[in-house]
């Protein structure tokens, strides 16, 4: 008689069984994400009034009218918000401006570049990076273009840098990627801080 191949049944500790267990996690978490989506919301209102009434230039075909939230459960195996505005996608550029809510982590502020979008900015501060000095900013040096973990080797602190350091690594990159960060005991302040980066970011394109 052929014998059936019995896989053991891994134990639970008693933290994952009252995981587990627990219904008031779950539903408690649904219920911030909600309040999650509602402030990335309210952002982006404050986000497309501010890009209506500043008269910025950005790049021709850039989506002004309105942002797109995204959601997911698995960024390093926790859950976050994605509010993109302003944004432009095509196969010759990209443009992001990215509010992200990360569970556990923080909320971030991130500019974006690809293309020639991108070179022309990088010869801009590659020739005077003062507007990106002095504002707690962090640069992405690293290959993921995707990778929104700011505590990730590849994120450099800015102020940390002398200019030449800066530069030198400014004339190396492939694409831009400016990014900051608030706490997540922020929460009341993500519509202010997002429209204040947003401000510094479109004035460096302008420019």
């Amino acid at each position: 008689m052929k014998k059936q191949n019995i896989e053991k049944i891994e134990t639970l500790t008693s933290k994952e069984l009252g995981f587990l267990m627990d219904t008031d996690f779950l539903v408690t978490k649904s219920q911030l994400i909600k309040k999650m989506e509602s402030i990335l919301s309210e952002t982006e209102q404050s986000l497309v009034r501010l890009v209506q009434s500043s008269g910025y230039k950005f790049p021709e075909k850039t989506l002004i009218k309105a942002g797109k939230i995204s959601k997911g459960e698995n960024y390093r195996l926790l859950p976050y918000l994605v509010l993109d505005y302003p944004r432009l996608s095509t196969k010759e550029n990209l443009f992001l401006y990215r509010t992200i809510f990360w569970w556990g982590h923080y909320f971030s502020f991130t500019l974006q570049m690809e293309g020639h979008l991108a070179q022309n900015v990088l010869q801009k501060l590659i020739h005077d990076c003062s507007e990106i000095t002095g504002k707690n900013l962090l640069l992405y040096s690293g290959m993921d273009r995707w990778c929104h973990d700011l505590g990730d080797p590849g994120y450099i602190s800015i102020d940390t840098l002398e200019v030449d350091d800066l530069k030198k690594i400014l004339s190396n990159l492939q694409f831009l990627k400016i990014s900051a960060k608030s706490p997540l005991e922020d929460y009341t302040k993500v519509e202010e801080n997002s429209t204040q980066y947003l401000k510094l970011f479109a004035e460096l394109l302008s420019h």
